[in-house]
């Protein structure tokens, strides 16, 4: 009784399943960079819409609130994935 195609076939099965385990990492840190960018683009946005001229007070204030948020999603953000993105690939 052989018993090899069984540790082949166990072996392909395995490695598959890495293989897809890597290609999730992956993915899952671009989600992170993503996210990360995301927030830093809406703080930009609402920064910028709070100095806007035309505006009144009332939604100067709204839009500093909006960038305050954004602001801090992104800082919470950086700090929770740094450890697993490395400092070189967050910008702040």
């Amino acid at each position: 009784m052989e018993l090899r195609p069984v540790y082949k076939v166990n072996y392909l099965r395995a490695r598959a399943r890495w293989d897809r385990w890597q290609e999730e990492l992956i993915l899952v840190k671009k989600e992170m960079e993503w996210r990360i960018t995301w927030f830093e683009h809406a703080h930009e946005v609402w920064t910028k819409r709070s100095k806007l001229e035309d505006m009144s007070e009332g939604a100067k204030v709204y839009a500093k609130l909006q960038a305050q948020k954004w602001g801090m999603f992104a800082t919470r953000s950086r700090r929770a994935f740094g450890q697993y993105l490395g400092n070189a690939k967050l910008r702040r």
